[in-house]
């Protein structure tokens, strides 16, 4: 977390009713997922219902990520954004989208792969740096590729629960 940002705690009655309601969407949510997708995700001792961990950080980003393991994290600025309940549940699919996918974890081990490769033939030096810039492009790319998929997934899961996407 970057400085004067921190973790979502409900301090009032209406915090408290807003993040159980945050809550209670990602059980909807989660809920939508198949038990095919569920086999190739969950560790071992995990349901569908204690896997995800959704979080809040109290910031001034308009942002959500997700990273693996089940963490989705939104900022208090894009919650604040959402024009309709759709539109919030649009954005918590699509984060369940790149967990399932497996997205963070790919693009980790890729770039662990690529570092490794760039030490080894190429050591340190202006030939390093510029093979480090081509690999960011080339991972950027896939990122690409892994929002649209993302955005797919979403797509899936708001329909299984009855909610448009024009969200």
């Amino acid at each position: 977390m970057e400085a004067g940002e921190s973790i979502f705690t409900p301090k009032t009655a209406a915090d408290t009713v807003l993040y159980k309601y945050y809550q209670d969407l990602k059980t909807k949510m989660v809920g939508a997922i198949s038990d095919d997708e569920w086999a190739a995700v969950l560790p071992s001792g995990y349901t569908k219902n204690n896997f995800f961990e959704f979080k809040i950080i109290n910031s001034k980003q308009v942002n959500a990520f997700a990273v693996p393991g089940g963490y989705v994290y939104f900022y208090t600025a894009i919650l604040k954004n959402f024009q309709s309940e759709s539109e919030l549940l649009s954005v918590m699919s699509h984060e369940i989208g790149h967990v399932i996918k497996h997205h963070s974890r790919e693009s980790m081990v890729k770039q662990g792969i690529m570092g490794v490769v760039i030490d080894a033939l190429l050591g340190d030096g202006l030939g390093a740096t510029v093979a480090s810039l081509g690999t960011s492009v080339w991972l950027l790319s896939g990122s690409r590729e892994n929002e649209l998929e993302a955005d797919e997934m979403g797509y899936i899961y708001t329909k299984k629960i009855g909610v448009s996407s024009k969200g």
